[in-house]
């Protein structure tokens, strides 16, 4: 029996094949992934900055993981932004 995929994930797929066929769709979906990219990366270095509470001081030793989303989201990003500019290339002939 397989897997249902989450509407996320669904979404996610819709999308990276959209921005195969069409590189308007693929460019919004880039400049959106990196702005979230950018706050998460902003969220990250404002909660590992912050004082020691007990949130901190538990992830104190792997202060890298609040990194982790951001790093995430910009994996993804770099992932539409090269299927984007596959397809624009290929529209566009170049």
């Amino acid at each position: 029996m397989g897997r249902r995929n989450s509407t996320f994930e669904r979404l996610f797929e819709e999308l990276f094949e959209f921005a195969g066929y069409f590189w308007q769709i693929g460019a919004v979906v880039t400049a959106l992934l990196a702005f979230c990219s950018y706050k998460a990366a902003m969220w990250a270095h404002g909660l590992s900055s912050l004082p020691s509470t007990h949130i901190t001081a538990a992830f104190e030793h792997f202060s890298w993981l609040f990194y982790l989303p951001s790093v995430m989201l910009g994996v993804i990003t770099v992932l539409f932004f090269i299927k984007t500019l596959d397809a624009y290339q290929s529209n566009n002939e170049i």
